[in-house]
């Protein structure tokens, strides 16, 4: 992709140049100044307007390098020996001091006129992120009063109170690889992810120490219902110190002494019309029924009253936590329809957030079972097929420390025996070698994945809405699952891994492969049909690699639309020195990890690069739109970022005009919301 420098970077640099040859031209034309001098006047060594004037955290190194002002610009061969002659009649230490006095009289003439546009741009900069900030205070206050419309007695200032105690909660949690003191207010699916890292922790010999632990920002970012469940994603701006120490002497092993800020969003759901009980919350570590405080038993239930605390049913519960970069707004039309669809007509309890909660559980099963070596993890929640197929693909090398980036609902297959709900899951990890005795080495190496996850249950068996969330325990009877070894719940006897009670592992194969396009293709425009689901996992027509079945999500992430990018720049297989810049410089902006982005470069060079797939025309502006907004993130718009917009636009087929547009409506919105 070709990109220059911004025009008016390089009229402003022209005129400045322009300026001083000009003035240079005149004094050397009286009398006095008859003699050219050497071309020592201006060299590349000046330092007015170099790289460091202008670091790249205010300016990219492309708008003010030191090519904008090179020894090119002005060389000696303006002012050579050779043509000044004998007729200057001033010694050569004189015209020196003259061409200096130039120079003087140049930069306070022209400096005025810099300093005032960096101090303008500075402004506007300033300015944007206000407007923002105002935009996103504005944004708070509307889903408080969504959130009270349903539920009056919401306090959002006790549940900020209560959200910055339990966030300190987990922390405290992660460095003590426990959750016992926070598994009240958590889901399964966060219970089992933690604990699987737990476990690759200990096995390595370390943990993680947080100190000064700070949190800056909360707010309220989105809220939602689907289904039978209401839905409450709070962003957090926080800080702390993260070191890793090892697990028996506490020697500091990696991290550094400084803290570090992030952002993150955490969803919290709870079962459409509860209603908010003062001083009763589970963040809080009370029983949001009967006030006591908070002691489980062994199927979930508080010790005083019997309530089933983590169903939702009587307070919020912490359902997933995602990088601010990752998140996504909203919940997908596409899901909606789909979860609507199989609510209608055959589980009106069925919710996304319940099987997403039971993928979570048995992703997590199925990384410790890579982490061990051995299925026990996975015999209840996978079916025996799947059990014996993935027994021989057990390794010494895996996929572990796993982070996931989306687990999207794409549809749900529908047969007269069986039901197969499918997944995507984009996810990364670090490769492990496991020993001969156990123990854990890791690269540093990441890699990217994305998989169809297959979930099945057998036809007629319907949701358990006081149990969506305990979705590691006895789907028959709720008890904790003390037990992996053995299939059957030691309390009921009922074996879970056969699909009578709850969704099951099936498949988990990688999107692209023979049996992840199979798998994708029998699903219908609509994201569910009621074909027969059997041979999608062998044999059968195979959907081609442009097949409409999948489409992308009704929202993506601040991350995917960079990927996006960063796919349209790399289309030819490479990036060249300038688009890697960009990339990196928007990632920056944007909190986007470095190291993400050069796995981006490493699999642009293996050939291995997964995008998001290029929506359809009527999705390409809603997807330049946030494009723009990713750009817009710290309040300015760069030049070569603009650069960058404007060529995107002509790939896509858009007008200028309809950039122009989507950029004054960044720009604008968040002043008027202001």
């Amino acid at each position: 992709m070709e990109r220059g420098v911004s025009a008016h970077v390089t009229l402003r640099c022209g005129v400045g140049v322009l300026a001083i040859l000009v003035l240079a031209t005149l004094f050397s034309g009286r009398p006095a100044w008859g003699r050219a001098g050497g071309g020592g006047g201006y060299s590349s060594s000046s330092s007015s307007y170099s790289s460091s004037s202008y670091s790249s955290s205010s300016y990219s190194s492309s708008s003010y390098s030191s090519s904008s002002y090179s020894s090119s610009s002005y060389s000696s061969s303006s002012y050579s020996s050779g043509s000044s002659g004998s007729n200057s009649g001033l010694p050569p230490g004189e015209f020196a001091a003259v061409m200096s006095g130039c120079v003087l009289v140049a930069v306070v003439l022209i400096l005025p006129f810099y300093v005032r546009s960096a101090w303008r741009d500075v402004r506007q900069r300033m300015n944007a992120v206000k407007a923002r900030n105002h935009a996103r205070e504005n944004w708070h206050r509307q889903v408080v009063n969504q959130i009270q419309r349903r539920d009056p007695a919401f306090d959002v200032n006790r549940f900020v109170d209560h959200f910055k105690v339990a966030f300190v909660h987990i922390q405290q949690a992660w460095m003590q690889q426990n959750m016992s003191s926070v598994m009240h207010f958590v889901t399964d699916g966060i219970y089992e992810k933690f604990m699987v890292q737990f476990a690759e922790q200990q096995r390595q010999g370390f943990r993680e120490q947080l100190t000064q632990i700070r949190v800056s920002e909360t707010r309220l970012a989105w809220f939602g219902a689907s289904g039978p469940f209401e839905v409450l994603c709070v962003a957090v701006q926080a800080s702390m110190v993260d070191q890793r120490v090892d697990l028996k002497s506490g020697r500091r092993l990696q991290g550094i002494a400084t803290t570090q800020s992030f952002a993150e969003i955490w969803s919290f759901v709870r079962c459409r019309g509860t209603q908010t009980k003062a001083d009763r919350s589970l963040l809080a570590g009370r029983c949001p029924n009967c006030g006591s405080p908070v002691e489980l038993n062994q199927f979930g239930h508080c010790q005083a009253c019997g309530s089933v605390l983590r169903s939702g049913a009587y307070d919020w519960v912490l359902s997933e936590i995602t990088q601010a970069c990752e998140w996504r707004e909203g919940i997908s039309d596409a899901v909606v329809e789909v979860a609507r669809d199989y609510r209608q007509r055959y589980d009106s309890r069925f919710s996304a957030q319940q099987l997403e909660d039971r993928a979570a559980v048995i992703l997590a099963r199925k990384g410790l079972a890579d982490l061990s070596g051995n299925l026990n993890a996975l015999r209840k929640v996978a079916s025996p097929e799947f059990c014996r197929v993935y027994q021989g693909l057990l390794e010494e090398q895996f996929i572990g420390d796993i982070s996931v980036g989306s687990l999207d609902l794409l549809g749900i297959l529908t047969e007269r025996e069986s039901h197969y709900a499918l997944l995507e899951v984009r996810w990364a990890g670090r490769v492990f070698v496991r020993s001969a005795a156990g123990a854990l080495s890791s690269g540093k190496e990441w890699k990217r994945a994305q998989s169809v996850m297959v979930l099945r249950r057998a036809a007629g068996v319907t949701s358990n809405v006081s149990a969506a969330l305990q979705s590691a325990h006895c789907p028959s009877c709720g008890a904790a699952e003390e037990d992996l070894t053995v299939d059957a719940c030691p309390f009921c006897d009922a074996v879970a891994n056969t699909g009578q009670y709850d969704w099951v592992l099936e498949a988990f194969v990688a999107r692209e492969s023979l049996a992840g396009r199979n798998w994708r293709g029998r699903l219908g425009k609509t994201g569910w049909t009621t074909e027969s689901a059997s041979g999608a996992s062998g044999g059968g027509e195979l959907a081609q690699p442009d097949s409409p079945v999948y489409w992308a999500p009704q929202a993506i992430s601040d991350s995917e639309c960079l990927m996006w990018l960063t796919g349209v720049f790399a289309d030819d297989g490479r990036l060249d020195a300038q688009e890697r810049q960009v990339i990196a410089q928007l990632a920056a902006k944007n909190a986007i990890a470095d190291r993400i982005v050069q796995q981006w470069f490493v699999e642009i060079q293996d050939g291995e690069f997964a995008r998001p797939a290029m929506p359809g025309e009527t999705r390409q502006q809603d997807w330049l739109d946030q494009l723009v907004g990713v750009c817009l993130a710290d309040g300015a718009l760069a030049p070569d970022e603009r650069s960058v917009l404007q060529q995107l636009t002509r790939q896509l087929g858009m007008s200028r005009n309809q950039l122009r547009l989507l950029i004054a409506k960044r720009c604008v919105e968040p002043r008027r919301e202001a």
